[in-house]
């Protein structure tokens, strides 16, 4: 958690399938910029939480809601990456009144988790060709090397129940006109959510900006965290 001396808004932060919130790092800068608090999670059975990994994207919005509730959080901006972005959306259509503003990286309406990886995690291997694809081609080889080591020590058992509930999640049925602010994040060479996927989602977030972040891929809060961060500070000031 970071927070200025005096804030009166929250900047909640939810990971992606297998992370932690030391993947926003790099966006507790933000804090003092924004005179806001900021709160990293890590989600039931990630980093330092205890319990397993929950099943669907239902139960891992309604733990969100469950924390905002706990810390007395009344309204609350929520940022997503990946997995983390499909739990925000569902906050944000399951109770409007709590949602301020939504930052959504790397997300779509409905995921597509290639069999390859899904069958790989069934046999209990972890596939370190997904890293690799998950980066542009590019990418400091130090940032590469310690996504793949960090990657080695995620329970195989928590990386397939993630992806199989991204593979469940559908975001295709809801009525348009979710009307929460939205900034929509992508990596320009993001090949797991390819940019061309924001044009299926956009119809259900008329009130949406689209920012593209040159030289990233997926994991693009950690690539070019500064050009990153210039966003979200543009869209949330």
């Amino acid at each position: 958690e970071a927070a200025p001396p005096h804030h009166d808004r929250t900047l909640l932060c939810i990971h992606g399938a297998g992370g932690n919130s030391r993947h926003w790092a790099y966006q507790l800068s933000l804090a003092g910029e924004l005179n806001i608090r900021i709160i990293a999670v890590d989600l039931p059975g990630h980093g330092r939480s205890e319990g397993r990994a929950l099943t669907t994207i239902k139960e891992y919005s309604l733990f969100i809601q469950d924390l905002t509730r706990l810390l007395e959080i009344e309204r609350v901006s929520l940022l997503g990456h990946s997995m983390g972005s499909a739990v925000a959306l569902t906050v944000a259509a399951g109770n409007p009144a709590l949602v301020e503003s939504l930052v959504l990286i790397g997300t779509c309406k409905q995921f597509r988790v290639a069999p390859w990886l899904l069958d790989s995690l069934k046999k209990g291997e972890r596939p370190v060709s997904f890293v690799e694809m998950a980066y542009h081609r590019q990418v400091d080889p130090r940032i590469l090397t310690s996504a793949k080591e960090e990657f080695a020590r995620i329970p195989v058992e928590v990386l397939l129940t993630d992806f199989l509930a991204c593979q469940a999640f559908d975001f295709e049925h809801r009525e348009p006109g979710l009307n929460v602010n939205c900034l929509l994040l992508f990596g320009e060479q993001d090949r797991l959510t390819p940019v061309q996927y924001v044009q299926s989602l956009a119809a259900l977030l008329p009130n949406h900006r689209l920012t593209v972040i040159p030289k990233a891929g997926h994991m693009v809060m950690i690539e070019q965290p500064d050009a990153t961060n210039q966003a979200i500070y543009s869209f949330l000031s």
